[in-house]
């Protein structure tokens, strides 16, 4: 938790200053090629990782398409929404804004926990989510700098990291709920043999290995955003001084670099407590 909260808030600040535009920020207008940069970044990290730490164990079975299609890109999914418009948010909103509203992504997840059965709904998480939502109605109330689009970006993304974490936990989960549900444990051997076996899945689960398998989808996600809607024109990326000379580029990807590496903590960091807690 301490270094999720850690890398969160330096991530914050590190996009902040790319993105911001303020007279001290970089003004780095491009959030897509931006998230698509450290969605590359965080592949390539948790390949080495996965090559220095897990080179002895037994390779699985690769997921088939179909199985692919409804757990894993749902997911990258509504990851590239959360990062994508959270990025977009903090051209138009302080800093200090982004936080606040930030801050209501628990109630979503809440909310998204109950829709799918990961929580029961209870009158003291009733009482929770009404108290944060007012709340953050009150922030916005009293906000003198006030941005409707940057809101509607910003709420957009909190309402996808919910729907993003509860997936998230049913990928994380997904195995080890199967061999609980085929068969009761009984305390004989065939069924020591089963619970054996749901400690190897939920080890093929861990979450290093899922981001290795969420970032390649959405790096492409990105990627096809970023061409379609960043590359070209006159402010396009392909035509922007951060690019123009190799001694800029190479600046500009080391900012980068330095936000994919606090990114690539933090999303470690949210898996674990995902999959060592409750939604």
């Amino acid at each position: 938790m301490i270094l999720r909260y850690i890398s969160s808030s330096a991530l914050s600040i590190c996009n902040k200053h790319m993105l911001g535009g303020g007279p001290d920020n970089l003004k780095f207008n491009y959030p897509l090629l931006l998230s698509c940069i450290h969605s590359i970044a965080n592949y390539v990290f948790t390949s080495i990782l996965l090559a220095v730490f897990y080179k002895h164990e037994r390779k699985t079975k690769s997921e088939s398409l179909s199985v692919y299609l409804h757990s894993t890109v749902p997911t990258a999914f509504c990851a590239v929404l959360d990062i994508g418009l959270s990025n977009a948010s903090l051209q138009y909103i302080s800093l200090s804004f982004y936080t606040i509203v930030k801050s209501i992504v628990p109630v979503w997840v809440l909310v998204f926990s109950v829709l799918f059965g990961l929580e029961r709904m209870k009158l003291s998480i009733f009482v929770v989510i009404s108290l944060m939502c007012l709340g953050v109605a009150l922030t916005v109330m009293g906000e003198i700098h006030f941005s409707w689009f940057g809101f509607v970006l910003i709420q957009s993304a909190s309402m996808s990291s919910g729907l993003r974490w509860s997936l998230t936990q049913l990928l994380l989960r997904k195995n080890t709920q199967k061999s609980i549900a085929q068969k009761p444990f009984s305390g004989d051997k065939e069924d020591s043999e089963i619970v054996v076996e749901e400690k190897k899945d939920s080890k093929d689960n861990n979450p290093i290995k899922t981001l290795h398998r969420l970032s390649p989808v959405m790096a492409i996600m990105f990627a096809i955003g970023s061409l379609w809607l960043e590359a070209t024109g006159v402010n396009g990326w392909i035509e922007s001084p951060f690019f123009q000379s190799f001694p800029t580029a190479l600046r500009t990807l080391s900012f980068i670099l330095f936000g994919a590496c606090l990114a690539l903590g933090m999303t470690l960091s949210q898996f674990y407590v995902v999959l060592s807690t409750s939604v």
